[in-house]
C-alpha cells in the first residue's frame, strides 16, 4: 500500500508514523560514560508518549546538539520522531520546548543557547539591526572566550576591520604577548620602549651625569653644584612610572 505524504496514522503492528517523546538515560548505565556514547554514535534512547522504551535510536546531527540529557530516573527533552516506514524504527528529527521554555526570539532573529548549572552561552544575532552578540555567562567559574589560528607554516592571520571605534573594557589586567612585537600608528611605526627597561635606563643615566667630575687645573672637580635636584629626577622618576602602572598596581 503506498501512503502519500507523513501521516500520524498507525499501522497495525506498527508504530505511529511521526510522535513525540523524552530524551531518558538508563538506570543500569554509568550516565557519563552512556553520554559520551551517545554523542559518539549519534544515538540515544528514548520513552514514547506511551511509556514505551526504545534504545540505540539515530538522531539528527543538529538535534543531538540541542537535546538536554537529564539524570537518571528522569525525563530529559522533548523530542519529535518520525518512523522508518520499512524498518518500523523511529529516527528523531527534532527537539521542542518544554512547556516552561522559551527562547524569547524575534523576527529577523536567531540564538544558539547551552545551559548547564549556572553556566550559559549564547551566540544569537539580528538581521534586522545587523547585530551578532557572543556570551559566555559563568557562574563561580567559566566565562571564557578562546580562539586558536594554527597551521604548519606557523603564518595564520587574525584580522579584525572596523570602519569605526573599537573598544576593549577589562576588570582586570590586559595582557598582549607577542613574540614578534607589537606596531601601533598607521603606515609609519615608530619604535617603543617596555617601560621597566626605560626606567632602569634613565636610572642609570641619572646616577651617572649625578657623579660627573672634569679635571681642571687643581685636580678632579666636586660633583655637579645641582646634584641633589639631579637626584630628585631618580625619587620623581619612580614616582611617575608607578603612576603609570597604576592599572597593574589595582589587579595585583
Amino acid at each position: 500500500m503506498y501512503y502519500d505524504g507523513i501521516t500520524r496514522s498507525g499501522i497495525k503492528h506498527k508504530m505511529y508514523s511521526i510522535g513525540v517523546g523524552y530524551i531518558i538515560i538508563p538506570s543500569q548505565v554509568d550516565r557519563d560514560f552512556f553520554i559520551a556514547e551517545c554523542f559518539a554514535k549519534e544515538t540515544v534512547s528514548m520513552m514514547t508518549e506511551d511509556g514505551a522504551i526504545r534504545h540505540d535510536l539515530k538522531i539528527d546531527k543538529d538535534t543531538i546538539q540541542r537535546i538536554q540529557f537529564p539524570e537518571q530516573g528522569k525525563l530529559g527533552s522533548v523530542i519529535v520522531y518520525v518512523v522508518h516506514f520499512n524498518k518500523n524504527v523511529p529516527i528523531i528529527v527534532g527537539v521542542l520546548n518544554n512547556g516552561n521554555q522559551t527562547q524569547n526570539l524575534h523576527e529577523h532573529e536567531f540564538k544558539i543557547q547551552k545551559t548547564f548549572g549556572n553556566n550559559t552561552v549564547v551566540i544569537s544575532g539580528r538581521s534586522d539591526t545587523g547585530e551578532i552578540n557572543i556570551s559566555s555567562l559563568g557562574g563561580s567559574n567559566g566565562g571564557n572566550l578562546t580562539i586558536n589560528l594554527s597551521n604548519n607554516n606557523k603564518d595564520c592571520e587574525f584580522n579584525v576591520n572596523v570602519k569605526g571605534d573599537v573598544n576593549v573594557t577589562a576588570d582586570g589586567l590586559t595582557t598582549i604577548d607577542s613574540k614578534g612585537g607589537i606596531k601601533l600608528g598607521h603606515d609609519t611605526y615608530k619604535s617603543m620602549v617596555l617601560g621597566e627597561y626605560l626606567q632602569s635606563w634613565m636610572q642609570d643615566l641619572i646616577t651617572q651625569i649625578n657623579a660627573i667630575t672634569v679635571p681642571t687645573a687643581f685636580g678632579p672637580s666636586g660633583v655637579p653644584i645641582n646634584a641633589t635636584a639631579i637626584s630628585n629626577l631618580v625619587s620623581n622618576l619612580n614616582t611617575n612610572y608607578k603612576n603609570l602602572l597604576s592599572i597593574v598596581s589595582k589587579t595585583e
